[in-house]
């Protein structure tokens, strides 16, 4: 890809900054959990998954870790979530941040689950998440990006070339806070973060 403006080809489409999206989420939790506690990061494994050291390495660019301050782990199926919570558990974390992927998204309520049973924060990529019992949910405003989509689509039915058109990003993210599960967890979440939320499920 050449760039966001003219991507080439006849390339076009929605572009969200998965990875930046990932560590703000991250951010967002250790304002929750502390700057100095351990936080455990759940990412999808399997093929073409993000290195270990390259995902580390981002963490510690983006200024939110210190060595030994994030565990990472790669989830390959549903059963390997129960897994790594006992793991997290075991080694002293203090709140968990899901990746973006999809497998998370297919396991809502199972994520929700050991959240409450093992009493740690968390937080994960979108709405549905917090509205299912995850302490907060970050993500990018998906129904801005479905309209920039569906605008993309009618001009190229209209003869529109998509090499001309630039890739869209999205300028709306959207933090929602479930201080009902703070409640349940025993947390504080800090007035700056329930200030600057979109949404506060009570």
């Amino acid at each position: 890809m050449a760039s966001l403006s003219h991507p080439g080809g006849n390339l076009t489409g929605n572009f969200n900054f998965a990875r930046q999206m990932d560590l703000k989420r991250f951010q967002l939790l250790t304002r929750v959990v502390g700057d100095d506690a351990s936080v455990g990061v759940l990412t999808g494994g399997g093929p073409g998954a993000w290195p270990m050291q390259v995902m580390e390495e981002e963490y510690k660019q983006a200024g939110v870790g210190r060595a030994g301050r994030v565990r990472i782990l790669y989830i390959s199926e549903p059963s390997d979530f129960a897994t790594a919570f006992e793991q997290f558990v075991a080694q002293g974390v203090r709140g968990v941040a899901i990746n973006s992927f999809p497998l998370a998204t297919s396991c809502v309520s199972q994520i929700a689950a050991l959240v409450e049973r093992h009493r740690l924060p968390a937080v994960a990529d979108g709405r549905v998440f917090a509205e299912s019992g995850v302490l907060l949910s970050y993500s990018t405003d998906w129904e801005e990006l479905a309209v920039n989509c569906a605008r993309m689509v009618y001009k190229i039915l209209n003869g529109a070339n998509p090499a001309d058109m630039a890739l869209s990003q999205a300028k709306g993210y959207e933090l929602i806070v479930n201080l009902r599960t703070a409640k349940v967890l025993g947390v504080t979440v800090p007035r700056a973060l329930l200030v600057s939320a979109n949404q506060v499920i009570r």
